[in-house]
């Protein structure tokens, strides 16, 4: 059975075998996950408000194992990366009581390589335990060992994302720099197949595909080697996270077509694409993102680091989230002003289509 869009609040990005992607999910935790991702789909329109964030985004260490160009990581001595302590446990549990039975879902990295925790299970459980409906996390999955895919489908994670971007190992060396294509299907292989073994259903399979110049031709190969073996298969399009020159050599390599506006005779700026279906952002919405040393930003974006909402270690999520400021970037986007804050501004401008799906 092909893979088929069924989610419309993913703007066609995510496919599934399933009717519905997430029914294995509403069959085993029922209707509490139901009503997650109703609230999910209704944040994302933008048609209800919440006292709490429907998800949170936590970057429990600021490092990572590879160097892909799409990513800050390739550039690090331009974006000083790594140079933040790892969040402590304590910390992250702190949160975490502070959310239970209000924050429905959880998930486990940012701009990072979450595996390279060793205990990374932990975090996992400790959400799981606290009755939070969804944890999941995204990795490279060089570091998925057979020890560590026991533990976490015996955690309670519930979406195990990992990205790969290309269909050919030839490729794939060519976005995944650091990485080794056989021993990431290796694991991806293995996970399947332990999974089975141990007669469970999740964590779902997600494998995922950042369009970029160089892959354009893997997409369809891609689609089909993977329908037959990933629960969901998400499809992602690339944002250009730098400045300056790095801007024009990334975009170029991203397939970002160049932005371009002109001023017009009352001083207003035209724009070349097409205005409308892209002024507004669903993430300050829908979710938070912490840094591991507790910094707030509002979206999962590259470009989320550049705005500080407060720091979790210090003010509850609830001030946080219902802050000044974030009430503040809510109401622009949901008006369709995103060009009052700069840096969202900056990224809706020059190609981040992408709003991320769960």
């Amino acid at each position: 059975m092909s893979f088929k869009h069924k989610d419309k609040t993913v703007k066609k990005l995510l496919y599934s075998k399933q009717n519905n992607p997430h029914s294995v999910l509403i069959k085993k935790k029922g209707n509490g996950y139901k009503k997650y991702r109703d609230q999910w789909v209704q944040t994302g329109e933008l048609k209800i408000e919440t006292s709490y964030p429907t998800q949170i985004d936590f970057e429990l260490n600021p490092s990572c194992n590879l160097k892909c160009p799409m990513c800050t990581w390739s550039a690090e001595k331009t974006f000083g990366l790594g140079r933040s302590s790892w969040m402590p446990f304590k910390k992250y549990t702190k949160i975490i009581d502070q959310v239970k039975n209000k924050v429905k879902s959880v998930n486990l990295n940012y701009i990072n390589e979450p595996l390279i925790r060793q205990d990374i299970v932990d975090f996992v459980k400790y959400a799981a335990d606290s009755g939070i409906m969804e944890v999941m996390f995204n990795t490279n999955g060089l570091l998925l060992n057979d020890k560590t895919i026991i533990e976490l489908i015996n955690s309670g994670l519930t979406k195990l994302s990992v990205s790969l971007d290309a269909h050919t190992e030839r490729v794939y060396n060519k976005i995944r720099i650091g990485s080794n294509f056989k021993k990431v299907i290796k694991n991806i292989n293995n996970f399947l197949r332990i999974r089975k073994k141990l007669k469970f259903k999740i964590p779902l399979l997600k494998v995922t595909f950042l369009k970029v110049a160089i892959n354009k031709n893997e997409l369809k190969p891609f689609l089909k080697y993977w329908e037959e073996k990933a629960d969901l298969i998400s499809i992602q399009n690339p944002s250009n996270p730098f400045d300056g020159k790095l801007f024009n050599d990334r975009r170029k390599w991203l397939g970002i077509k160049q932005f371009k506006e002109k001023k017009i005779k009352s001083n207003k700026i035209s724009y070349d694409y097409d205005f409308d279906s892209m002024k507004r952002c669903a993430q300050p919405n829908q979710r938070l993102v912490i840094d591991s040393d507790g910094a707030v930003h509002p979206c999962c974006n590259f470009r989320g680091k550049e705005i500080n909402i407060g720091n979790a270690f210090k003010h509850s999520i609830y001030a946080i989230w219902n802050n000044k400021k974030y009430k503040l970037l809510r109401n622009i986007h949901k008006s369709g002003n995103y060009y009052k804050n700069k840096v969202c501004k900056v990224c809706i401008d020059h190609g981040s289509e992408n709003l991320p799906e769960v």
